[in-house]
């Protein structure tokens, strides 16, 4: 029979599934020095099968860790899409949890308050305004008037200023318009608050009046429609003017206007601004606010 590769290929591969066999088989030690024909063929054997053995492991690892790789990017994306869900839903309750939480204190303050109020939603700032001012969610058609004095359980936000069907724009306490008849809490003394910047006030005082830094300023409750003892502020500031006889006094707001969400509206009017009205008419702010620039 004619010898080939095919048959020396046929020739390798049985002897290399037989070898194992054979090591099993033998009593023989390989290492031993001994010429009988089983030594022999292990000798001639070995590298064969310890070839055979590498390949075979190393394409056998190669396979499962490329199936366990595959099999973990599948879980991967599915473990992604399940902790994007859990984080929306964290989120979720994490705002509902404010919300409740903040809704509970307004009801808290309602019940303390003791007073009619009306709820209503920030839903922004007029477009264009010369004020400093917010708009909520009440108008015309809730009994919302100018001039009723806006409040949150913090403290004073200002007064309506100007009111349509289904919103109110109010003028923070901030505006240099506004002004507001103030207590300092601690001693009693009385003054007049006036809007400076976006984030403070100012009350100007005799250099003898007492005050220190961190003093309450709260509401007087004579004139502006507010009750009395609302919280207004607290003061950062102190200063003298030139003439060295008033002190300028720079209160900070308790509120912060730009964390609000909901406000109250007080049903009183400011008894000024309700005369004037009588007088001028019910369009006489709404034209003094176009005039200035409101829209």
């Amino acid at each position: 029979m004619k010898f080939n590769k095919r048959n020396f290929t046929l020739a390798a591969l049985v002897v290399s599934l037989l070898s194992p066999f054979l090591f099993v088989s033998s009593s023989m030690s390989p290492w031993k020095d001994d010429l009988k024909l089983p030594t022999i063929l292990q000798e001639v054997v070995y590298p064969l099968e310890y070839t055979w053995t590498s390949v075979e492991g190393f394409a056998t690892s190669l396979w499962s860790n490329y199936v366990s790789l595959v099999h973990t990017n599948d879980d991967n994306r599915v473990l992604r899409k399940e902790l994007a869900l859990l984080k929306a839903q964290v989120a979720d309750y994490n705002e509902l949890h404010l919300e409740t939480n903040r809704l509970r204190k307004l009801l808290g303050f309602i019940e303390r308050s003791k007073r009619p109020m009306l709820v209503a939603k920030v839903i922004g700032s007029p477009v264009i305004s010369p004020f400093y001012s917010i708009r909520l969610s009440r108008g015309t058609t809730d009994a919302v008037q100018v001039g009723m004095p806006v409040i949150t359980p913090e403290g004073v936000i200002g007064r309506v200023i100007r009111v349509g069907l289904n919103f109110s724009d109010v003028l923070l306490i901030t505006d240099s318009n506004f002004n507001l008849d103030v207590l300092v809490q601690r001693n009693r003394i009385r003054g007049v608050l006036r809007g400076s910047t976006a984030n403070t006030c100012t009350l100007n005082l005799h250099k003898r009046s007492e005050l220190r830094i961190g003093d309450t300023v709260i509401t007087s409750g004579i004139v502006g429609g507010y009750p009395k003892g609302l919280p207004v502020g607290e003061v950062i500031k102190i200063s003298y003017s030139s003439d060295n006889v008033t002190q300028l006094i720079t209160v900070k707001p308790w509120v912060d206007y730009a964390r609000v969400e909901e406000a109250f509206i007080i049903p009183t009017r400011d008894k000024d601004i309700q005369k004037i009205i009588e007088t001028a008419g019910n369009e006489w702010i709404q034209n003094t606010v176009n005039r200035s620039g409101g829209g």
